[in-house]
């Protein structure tokens, strides 16, 4: 639902800026936009090609939802996906919350300033800036590979506190069993400081998914890389209304 005026223009390029724009009701995945300017390869339109140069979002609002089977809810009176090319996206100001039905937990991501690409409407895609999350400001650094046939790709994502001591880095596969997102590969966990006591390391492989996830050949390092700690083990995580974790470390030796 487009609310507000509508600017567009074809020569010397196509160009289209759209405000005020909503997408699905407020309880499935959706969101709105303050303004979305688009530039389009004029090449493309005559091939009948959706091929934008660039896109900007100026302020939006994004929701994505989890249902109770841990699906992602399509935006409501959406129809089939057309596809399309982006060889340069920006988004300014921006939120989206992650809200999980099944949990009725929300993670909110506020202030995002990213920039990034998306080749076709399975990717492959990037998405590097920043973003707020829990009252600390991280830098992103983000890739999915194209996604395939069975609707797996590559994911390689950073995290680097900019506020906040902490780190994440996955790499692995992200994939979608119906509309259920899975992930199978590398996660690294780490916490910076100048104590022993206060930077340490966590990495192993992990196969997660909405219910919970299973960590095989976990590595914990504590006291920074001088001369770590180290233990090894296994754990899983259960999610949901109540979460639980269950874990076993274990170590050669700690002085």
């Amino acid at each position: 639902v487009i609310r507000g005026p509508i600017d567009a223009q074809i020569l010397p390029a196509p160009r289209l800026v759209l405000r005020d724009v909503t997408l699905g009701d407020v309880v499935s995945t959706g969101g709105t936009v303050k303004e979305l300017q688009a530039e389009l390869s004029l090449g493309g339109l005559m091939r009948g090609d959706i091929e934008a140069t660039g896109v900007t979002l100026i302020h939006p609002q994004m929701r994505l939802v989890l249902d109770s089977a841990g699906e992602i809810t399509l935006p409501t009176g959406s129809g089939e996906p057309v596809d399309f090319s982006i060889a340069r996206l920006e988004v300014q100001d921006g939120a989206l919350d992650l809200l999980d039905r099944a949990s009725d937990r929300t993670l909110s991501l506020t202030d995002l300033g990213l920039r990034g690409e998306a080749r076709s409407l399975v990717g492959p895609f990037r998405l590097d800036g920043e973003v707020e999350a829990a009252g600390a400001r991280f830098g992103l650094r983000s890739t999915l590979g194209k996604l395939g046939a069975e609707g797996t790709g590559r994911l390689r994502l950073i995290l680097d506190g900019r506020t906040s001591p902490f780190g994440v880095d996955l790499d692995g596969a992200l994939g979608f069993t119906g509309h259920k997102p899975q992930y199978d590969g590398r996660v690294t966990l780490s916490r910076k400081g100048t104590d022993a006591l206060e930077a340490w390391q966590l990495s192993g492989q992990v196969r997660a998914g909405p219910d919970g996830a299973i960590a095989e050949n976990l590595n914990l390092a504590l006291g920074g890389a001088a001369m770590p700690a180290q233990l090894s083990g296994s754990a899983r995580l259960s999610l949901g209304r109540a979460i639980g974790l269950d874990a076993v470390l274990n170590a050669k030796s700690l002085d």
